[in-house]
């Protein structure tokens, strides 16, 4: 039984990218052979989708400093490592 993606309409932009709402498509050719592949598309989330409510990030601003501080010194050492290999 044919799945419904083979029922669906494809479009084309105008540098001839295949495209479809629902999924990311890449086709490639040759003069006698075909393929395509389809991967469902991940959902669209607004930046404000992961962030808390404006309440709670009041009281809790001095751990997004330190998780911030943290992440700062780590890239530091990190680029420290890089530079002068491991002690």
């Amino acid at each position: 039984m044919l799945s419904p993606l083979f029922n669906t309409i494809i479009d084309h932009l105008g540098n001839g990218k295949p495209v479809h709402p629902s999924f990311q498509l890449s086709i490639s050719h040759t003069a006698t052979v075909a393929i395509g592949i389809a991967i469902k598309a991940a959902p669209i989330f607004s930046p404000t989708t992961f962030l808390p409510p404006v309440d709670n990030v009041k009281k809790s601003s001095s751990f997004y400093y330190l998780l911030c501080f943290i992440a700062i010194g780590l890239s530091l050492l990190a680029i420290v490592v890089a530079l002068f290999g491991r002690a």
